[in-house]
C-alpha cells in the first residue's frame, strides 16, 4: 500500500499556490526565500508529517520561484498583446459522458439541454467517440436514466473544465497556437496533468482533474489578465 504523505516538494507546492501572494511575490522576485521558508515551515512538517530542514524549504522555493519565473519570460510582451482578449471561466464539478458512434439520440440530448439554458455544457465528435462534458448534477443523471434510448458507454466524474474563448476571427489562426503554448508550457512546468483537451476556432477547452483545476485556473488566469 502506497503512502499518500506528499514530498516536501509537493507540499511547498501546495502552501505557495493556495497564496497568491506568496506567488505574486514569487513571481515579482520580491520574495526573502529565507523568511517565506520560516513561515511555510510549520504548514510543510504538518503536511510532510516529519520534521524539515529550513534550507530544504528555501530551495524547494527558489526551484519554484525559477518555473515561475520562467513561465513569464517564455511569452514574450508581444504574444502577450497578441492573446489579449481571450476570456477564461471554470466549471467545477463536470462528467465526462462518453458515447459510441451508433448513438440514435445524439439530437435528443441536445435538444434536452437547450431546454435548460442554465446547464452548461460541451459536445464534440470524433472519429470513433462522442463526447459530451456537462456539468454534474441531479438532473444530468435523470435524464441519462430516462430520457435516453442507448445508455453512455462511460461515464466519469471527478473533473473540472476551464475554457477560454477566443475573441479573434478563423483567419488569425496563429494567435490559437500562440495560446496553446503557453498553456502548454504552464501546465507541464506545474506538473498538472490534462484529462482532456479540445478546442475550436473559437474556444479551448481544458479538461483537468477537480484537484489541480483551481490551480490551473489561476496560472491562466494571472497570465491572460496580466
Amino acid at each position: 500500500m502506497y503512502s499518500r504523505i506528499p514530498s516536501v516538494s509537493h507540499a511547498i507546492r501546495e502552501i505557495l499556490y493556495s497564496n497568491s501572494l506568496y506567488i505574486n511575490a514569487l513571481k515579482t522576485g520580491i520574495a526573502n526565500y529565507t523568511a517565506l521558508a520560516i513561515k511555510i515551515k510549520p504548514e510543510v512538517e504538518k503536511m510532510t508529517k516529519s520534521e524539515v530542514n529550513i534550507n530544504t524549504i528555501v530551495v524547494g522555493i527558489k526551484r519554484l520561484a525559477d518555473v515561475i519565473q520562467g513561465e513569464n519570460s517564455y511569452v514574450s510582451n508581444d504574444n502577450l498583446e497578441s492573446i489579449k482578449g481571450a476570456r477564461i471561466s471554470l466549471t467545477g464539478s463536470i462528467l465526462d459522458v462518453d458515447f459510441g458512434m451508433e448513438i440514435e439520440n445524439m439530437e435528443r440530448i441536445l435538444d434536452l439541454f437547450d431546454k435548460d439554458s442554465d446547464i452548461r455544457f460541451n459536445f464534440f465528435q470524433t472519429k470513433n467517440h462522442i463526447k459530451l462534458f456537462v456539468e454534474n448534477i441531479n438532473e444530468i443523471k435523470k435524464i441519462f436514466r430516462d430520457e435516453l434510448k442507448n445508455q453512455p458507454d462511460t461515464i466519469k466524474e471527478g473533473i473540472s473544465m476551464i475554457n477560454i474563448t477566443l475573441p479573434w476571427s478563423e483567419t488569425e489562426f496563429k494567435k490559437t497556437y500562440q495560446l496553446l503554448s503557453m498553456i502548454s508550457n504552464i501546465l507541464y512546468n506545474n506538473q498538472i496533468l490534462l484529462h482532456n483537451a479540445l478546442f475550436t476556432p473559437n474556444e479551448i477547452v481544458l479538461i483537468i482533474s477537480e484537484g489541480d483545476a483551481a490551480k490551473a485556473y489561476e496560472l491562466l488566469r494571472i497570465k491572460l489578465y496580466k
